[in-house]
């Protein structure tokens, strides 16, 4: 595996942070990270998200 410029490291980083704050609000607002996938060889990361009956809240 070849070393990563600190470009690509630092974007990277963001995507993942950015990634990581996604799933947090994802889960405040009830979502539940039902399946992940993540092959970093493959360059493949699947996330699958549902919604939790228990959580279902009044609008």
């Amino acid at each position: 595996m070849p070393d990563l410029s600190y470009r690509q490291m630092r974007a990277l980083e963001v995507g993942v942070t950015q990634m990581l704050q996604t799933i947090t609000r994802l889960q405040d607002d009830g979502w539940v990270l039902l399946q992940d996938c993540v092959s970093m060889r493959g360059k493949k990361v699947r996330l699958v998200f549902g919604k939790a009956e228990r959580h279902e809240r009044e609008h």
